[in-house]
């Protein structure tokens, strides 16, 4: 349920026009001038379709793919504390001035499961979740990739990533812990 109506949004919003995404997407002076819903809704619109498609591709595959991993009430809190945390680091570190995309909280999606198996000891979970933050690690050391910056539109906000997969390794080991004395 969770996923289908996140996927909803993210699909609704590739048929915004400019106009309203301009209205929605998270911009720090309009944030500043008290428009507070563009912590959120930012988070949901898209630069272009491409953009929309891929992070809509994301939210398939950890539905599909770490179904029933997680319970709907964890999927929410995870989803919920990564967009206020990465709204707290992109306004910690002054850039960008605009950020649309759903990949921030998508990346906390992937890491979450994945680091409640590894933490039951699921040796395929541990190593796609190193895989995982050895891609965020070399984004913010070397930036996102030019190639999917063309695609998309817009500069990889690889803050809001790294932010992701670290909300998410925090809500799975809870998660996993909270299971373990469950």
């Amino acid at each position: 349920m969770i996923f289908g109506s996140i996927f909803l949004f993210v699909a609704a919003s590739s048929l915004l026009g400019a106009g309203q995404l301009d209205a929605l997407a998270w911009q720090r002076a309009s944030i500043a001038d008290g428009q507070w819903w563009r912590l959120v809704t930012g988070h949901l619109v898209h630069s272009n379709g491409w953009h929309a498609a891929t992070n809509g591709a994301g939210i398939v595959v950890v539905a599909i793919g770490f179904a029933g991993t997680l319970s709907a009430r964890t999927w929410l809190v995870i989803a919920t504390a990564s967009v206020f945390a990465i709204d707290v680091v992109l306004a910690a570190r002054g850039w960008p001035d605009t950020y649309v995309g759903f990949s921030g909280v998508l990346h906390a999606l992937f890491a979450a499961p994945l680091m409640s198996l590894a933490a039951a000891r699921n040796t395929w979970a541990a190593v796609l979740l190193a895989g995982l933050w050895l891609k965020v690690v070399g984004e913010a050391m070397f930036g996102g990739s030019p190639g999917t910056a063309e695609l998309i539109g817009v500069q990889v906000a690889t803050a809001a990533h790294f932010t992701g997969v670290a909300v998410g390794c925090v809500g799975g080991l809870v998660a996993a812990k909270l299971q373990t004395r469950g």
